[in-house]
């Protein structure tokens, strides 16, 4: 679930309105947990790179999905652009960022990974605050 599934723009939309927000850190692929894969994604992920399928395991918390194994940092990007070889193809959790998934089966949620050194995760969240704060707002005075 990403934030584009609460009312509002999504956070595509977002980007795409402000591409000043992301600086091209590669924090997001060089800091982040596992590439976690989902079940549905992996013949798109193999059918863009066969070779990947040495990299792939089965995810230890959620066995019905996978992950790529030693993904720290992620091996798609690329160190000199800072930018994702597989972008058009990268996995839902990787479109989803900053909301991560914590927890374990039956207990997991959805988590914001607010990192002040991410100057996109900080200006995507501000920004949807702010629309569903005036939604709300909006709400009770009508």
């Amino acid at each position: 679930m990403g934030l584009d599934t609460l009312d509002g723009p999504s956070n595509y939309e977002l980007a795409m309105e402000h591409e000043e927000w992301c600086t091209v850190c590669g924090r997001c692929c060089r800091e982040s947990e596992s590439v976690f894969i989902h079940r549905d994604e992996l013949n798109l992920l193999l059918t863009f790179n066969s070779d990947l399928e040495k990299e792939i395991i089965r995810n230890k918390e959620f066995p019905q999905h996978f992950e790529i194994r030693d993904s720290h940092p992620c091996k798609f990007i690329d160190p000199d652009s800072n930018k994702c070889a597989i972008y058009t193809f990268r996995p839902q959790v990787c479109r989803n960022y900053p909301l991560t998934l914590i927890g374990s089966p039956g207990k997991a949620q959805n988590s914001i990974h607010l990192s002040s050194k991410c100057n996109y995760s900080v200006n995507l969240i501000l920004k949807k605050s702010i629309i569903l704060f005036d939604e709300a707002i909006q709400r009770l005075e009508g």
